[in-house]
């Protein structure tokens, strides 16, 4: 095959697991509304539940072997300097209200690029409360990427959103939504990150690098866990010359969530999983 011929080919393909992306992240409902009811009823009586918005973000390395390899999910490894140290994590936060409310009704749909991408445009059509929450989100993850890893925002494109995930020891709401970097960009991490992970998409479809995550809990964590150890599904990224990274927790889930939804894929059952050990940060006494 003549190189401008395999050069076209793998844009189709790309071009094809994009759509499916957009597709079907479209026909779940979404609860977005749900769980800003429920945030307002709680609040009511009394209890405070957080927000906060997550950006699944997809890149492309700029030379595959093949079209299959192209494409990896981008984290952050969270430095010491932060809760939760030495997590791997989406790029986003919790909201800052006024900015990214502002951001959601200027920049988001007027300015942005993503704002003529398929999937911003079907759910503004179909459900505009939901939109609603969508945009004030993307403002928040876009400003959140660009100060922790200067994630330009001009270079995103939007292919839909996720199921909120509920953490509930820490009375937090997760609004996942998941975009895609249009081309490699330079990325400088902040205080708050200690790396900035690659991790092959096609890697999470293999078996092998799941296991089960048990960990030692100490401190306050004690309190809110009601264990002395905790035990967790988790996935083992591997790089040649590097600590092996540990995936787990609601940034797992949420992944899991994403390629249940849009590639039907399970991780292996618990019972096969190889037990890999650790302390729930070691930091806190």
């Amino acid at each position: 095959m003549k190189t401008h011929q395999r050069e076209d080919l793998d844009h189709i393909l790309e071009q094809e697991l994009e759509y499916r992306i957009i597709h079907s992240l479209a026909q779940p409902p979404l609860d977005y509304k749900e769980q800003m009811a429920f945030i307002r009823e709680e609040r009511k009586r009394g209890i405070r539940w957080r927000t906060a918005g997550v950006l699944l973000l997809l890149g492309k390395y700029p030379a595959p072997s093949d079209w299959k390899s192209r494409y990896y999910l981008l984290l952050n490894k969270r430095s010491a300097n932060i809760q939760q140290p030495g997590d791997l994590c989406f790029p986003g936060g919790h909201p800052n209200r006024w900015i990214d409310l502002i951001s959601s009704h200027l920049v988001v749909p007027h300015i942005l690029p993503l704002r003529k991408s398929p999937a911003f445009k079907t759910q503004k059509k179909n459900d505009r409360k939901s939109f609603t929450i969508i945009k004030y989100f993307l403002g928040n993850v876009l400003r959140e990427g660009f100060e922790e890893i200067r994630l330009n925002p001009f270079k995103v494109g939007y292919l839909g959103a996720l199921r909120c995930y509920r953490l509930e020891p820490f009375r937090r709401v997760i609004f996942p939504l998941v975009g895609v970097m249009k081309e490699e960009v330079r990325l400088r991490p902040n205080w708050e990150v200690d790396k900035i992970l690659r991790i092959p998409l096609m890697s999470l479809f293999n078996h092998d690098n799941y296991a089960r995550y048990e960990l030692k809990v100490r401190g306050e964590f004690k309190e809110i866990f009601k264990s002395e150890v905790v035990s967790y599904d988790c996935f083992i990224h591997y790089e040649d010359g590097q600590p092996d990274e540990i995936l787990w927790g609601a940034t797992y889930k949420i992944v899991m969530s994403f390629l249940k939804v849009v590639f039907q894929f399970s991780p292996p059952y618990n019972n096969i999983h190889p037990i890999v050990r650790g302390e729930l940060y070691p930091d806190v006494s």
